[in-house]
C-alpha cells in the first residue's frame, strides 16, 4: 500500500522510518489490563460501555492533564470513541484546543453486528447492551 503525505509522489515511509524527526516529544502510558471482571460488571450494569472502560485508565489521565496543561495545544484529535472519557479533560485544558473526533468506525454497528452472530444468549444480549450503549456515546458526543 502506497501513503502519500504532503506533495505528490512524497513517500510516507520516512516519517514510518524515524517518527522523532516530526514530533517534538512523545509520551507513553500503559494501559491498565483490560476484561476485568470489575471492569465488565461495570460495563453489564452501569452506564459506561466496556469499551470506554477498557480504555480508560486514570494514569492516561493524569498525563493528559499533565501535558494539556503544561504546553498549549491549537487542535486535540481523537481517534476513537474508546478514548471519549478524556474529552473533559481536555475541553478543560487552559489552551482550549480545537477537538477533531476521528473514527473510523461505528463501533455501535460493530457491536450490532457482533451480537446478530455471537454463540452464547448471554454474550449475545451483552453485545446488544453494549451496541445501545455506544450509540447513545456516539449521538452525544457528536453534538
Amino acid at each position: 500500500m502506497s501513503m502519500q503525505n504532503g506533495a505528490e509522489g512524497e513517500s510516507a515511509e520516512p516519517f514510518l522510518a524515524c517518527p522523532e524527526r516530526f514530533y517534538t516529544r512523545e509520551t507513553t502510558v500503559g494501559r491498565d489490563q483490560s476484561y476485568t471482571p470489575a471492569k465488565i460488571v461495570r460495563g453489564a450494569l452501569g452506564s459506561t460501555p466496556l469499551p470506554l472502560l477498557n480504555y480508560t485508565t486514570n494514569a492516561m489521565k493524569r498525563a493528559l492533564e499533565r501535558l494539556l496543561n503544561k504546553d498549549e495545544f491549537d487542535v486535540v484529535q481523537i481517534e476513537s470513541i474508546h478514548l471519549l472519557a478524556y474529552l473533559p479533560i481536555i475541553r478543560a485544558a487552559r489552551s482550549r484546543p480545537l477537538v477533531i473526533l476521528d473514527w473510523h468506525n461505528i463501533e455501535s454497528d460493530l457491536m450490532q453486528q457482533y451480537s446478530e452472530r455471537a454463540i452464547g444468549t448471554l454474550r449475545r444480549a451483552y453485545a446488544r447492551r453494549t451496541s445501545s450503549q455506544l450509540s447513545r456515546l456516539e449521538r452525544r458526543a457528536l453534538k
